[in-house]
């Protein structure tokens, strides 16, 4: 059955987003006929004020958007549902919101209706952001150590290395850490020994397999560029939320200078 007015009415004020009603009159014009709040609630401005202080309600939405926000209203009162995000002024700052325009026809023929809604993205929007900060602030301390960083994911393929790593590999990143042929072209090989590693059996298996740290592993590879370099090698598993081994983090030190 129906939701009587009153219901829809009372419902549409707690939904916490700026819900509205415009109607679109023959030769384009807009009015608006109902919302669940007001626009002084909703961008801490009455839309009277707006249009005295800054020439137009619609100053509100930020200046690199308001052609996004025309154009879309434009499609919607023209008859086309859309969904577009932009920013806008408010006084408590600047602010995103998704705005969904339904067109509704009039089936008389009469006047067509705009039904809309807002969602505040504001705190998502921030947290992205922070995200990426964190992000980038994590890549530019990896850069900036010394010692090379491999992550390694759980088959043996290396998703990531930072700047230390590549000059390590002579501005290669590795493409799999337990490929032989890497290990072959490298040639990695025990220092204390001279025995090549087996990929299959080293350090980075006994981590990825068992879990198993391994700690100061003395290495020496040869670099694509001639250079012969001797590495401290520490490789340590990641773990899961089960506790399952998700991968591995190896740490190489050039200590060739100091040898």
């Amino acid at each position: 059955s129906a939701l009587p007015p009153h219901l829809a009415s009372s419902l549409l004020t707690i939904v916490g987003e700026f819900v509205f009603v415009y109607r679109v009159d023959a030769a384009g014009g807009t009015h608006l006929e109902w919302s669940n709040v007001t626009f002084l609630e909703w961008t801490g401005r009455t839309s009277e004020e707006w249009q005295e202080e800054m020439g137009s309600w619609m100053a509100f939405v930020h200046a690199e958007d308001r052609a996004l926000v025309f154009e879309q209203y434009g499609r919607a009162n023209a008859g086309e549902r859309v969904e577009f995000e932009f920013r806008l002024e408010a006084v408590d700052g600047l602010r995103w919101t998704r705005f969904t325009l339904q067109p509704v026809p009039d089936p008389a023929g009469g006047d067509l209706r705009v039904c809309g809604a807002t969602r505040d993205l504001t705190l998502h929007r921030r947290a992205d952001a922070e995200a990426r900060s964190r992000e980038q602030l994590l890549r530019e301390t990896l850069d900036a150590l010394p010692i090379g960083v491999w992550h390694v994911a759980k088959d043996g393929s290396v998703l990531d290395t930072n700047a230390a790593g590549k000059r390590m590999c002579g501005g290669e990143g590795l493409p799999h850490a337990q490929n032989s042929d890497t290990y072959r072209r490298f040639n990695i090989r025990s220092s204390a020994t001279g025995q090549p590693i087996d990929p299959l059996a080293g350090s980075l298996r006994a981590a990825l397999t068992q879990g198993v740290a391994s700690v100061d592993q003395e290495i020496t590879v040869d670099l694509p560029d001639g250079t012969t370099h001797i590495l401290h090698s520490s490789i340590f598993p990641m773990h899961g939320p089960d506790g399952e081994v998700t991968g591995a983090i190896c740490l190489n030190a050039d200590i060739t200078n100091a040898k």
